[in-house]
């Protein structure tokens, strides 16, 4: 058998059209830029940052984020029925009636830790996950300390390991390594009265800088050193029951959360903060913390989560507060400022209860 071969010969115009596509391929591939899921910047220019972005959803480095997670195609679905709890340990930790606890693995250990005070003194818990013992006891010699009602975990100086934030009775902010060691004490108070010493504080990075900021009410303070950087006012919303600050007292609880797209407002480039019948814009440049998103007239302040509530791909504020003066639980849709869901409680309902 000859085994022959062929020259196949194009027109020169059509070798123009094939080396113009060659060149020009590449150019349109990347003309459009893909969000890069962890630089803390808007690449695609949608409005949405790394994890906040829908195109980083399943993508490995966001499957455990908390807004939008990856859901995996064999999700377990649990069994409806009747639910049967034993007691897996119990901790010899003297807590407090109102202490409320925080879990996370905070030594790099691959065990949870479970991280609580003792409001009516001076002690601060972290324990064994899984035996309930006591591994750190942090006693501080004054009675000014602790007094927040809860505290916050996190990696504040992104050196592999958690730190403990809480608020004390002195209005300030305590940060403790892993180790329980006192790592700062903010220099200026939380909050604009003595209710705040009762603030519950949240760790979120606002700009998306890679470095955590503290919120408390409706200011953030710096994750690393306790300073001040944006502040409202005594006369903004801050996740507060109207109930308790007629009291005297009262705990605040807000959410930060990108539920703005960034052209929403000025400071709507990172996270905002979601209080109550308010979302407040943050600028760390300017300091500023400012109103930018109401809930209808008539609903109160209160204790705020966020959810979506009606599925259609956007936060929810969820708000334990008032309407008109009555104590009330009510959803309203951030986008549109409308109430989505709302009931009144009883008047002997606990107000230490969160939605």
């Amino acid at each position: 058998m000859t085994l022959k071969t062929y020259t196949l010969h194009f027109p020169t115009n059509l070798k123009t059209c094939f080396l113009s596509l060659f060149f020009l391929l590449p150019a349109i591939l990347f003309s459009q830029t893909l969000e890069d899921c962890n630089n803390g910047l808007d690449d695609d220019g949608d409005g949405l940052i790394d994890c906040f972005d829908t195109d980083c959803t399943c993508t490995g480095g966001c499957d455990s984020f908390y807004y939008k997670p990856c859901i995996p195609d064999c999700a377990y679905l649990p069994p409806c029925g009747p639910v049967s709890l034993a007691t897996k340990w119990m901790s010899n930790a003297e807590t407090g009636t109102f202490s409320p606890i925080v879990a996370g693995d905070m030594d790099g250990d691959g065990i949870p830790e479970v991280v609580t005070t003792r409001i009516e003194q001076s002690d601060l818990y972290i324990l064994d996950g899984v035996t309930g013992q006591i591994k750190i006891h942090v006693v501080e010699p004054t009675t000014l300390w602790p007094g927040g009602t809860a505290p916050a975990i996190g990696d504040l100086d992104n050196d592999g390991f958690g730190e403990i934030v809480i608020v004390g009775f002195n209005q300030r902010l305590y940060c403790y390594e892993h180790t329980g060691a006192l790592k700062y004490i903010s220099p200026g108070q939380v909050g604009y009265g003595q209710r705040f010493q009762f603030s519950i504080p949240n760790i979120a990075d606002f700009d998306q800088d890679g470095w955590p900021e503290v919120n408390v009410g409706n200011q953030v303070f710096n994750g690393q050193t306790g300073a001040l950087l944006a502040s409202g006012t005594n006369f903004l919303s801050d996740g507060e029951h109207p109930a308790r600050v007629a009291a005297g007292y009262s705990f605040a609880s807000t959410v930060p959360a990108d539920v703005l797209p960034t052209n929403a407002c000025f400071g709507c480039q990172g996270l905002e903060i979601v209080a109550g019948n308010q979302v407040l814009s943050v600028n760390l440049v300017t300091g500023l913390v400012l109103p930018v998103a109401f809930a209808p007239f008539g609903y109160s302040d209160g204790f705020t989560s966020v959810a979506d509530f009606d599925g259609d791909g956007n936060l929810d504020a969820i708000v334990q507060g008032q309407k008109n003066g009555l104590n009330t639980v009510y959803v309203w849709d951030i986008q549109t400022n409308s109430i989505l869901r709302e009931f009144q409680l009883l008047n002997n309902w606990s107000e230490e209860h969160l939605v």
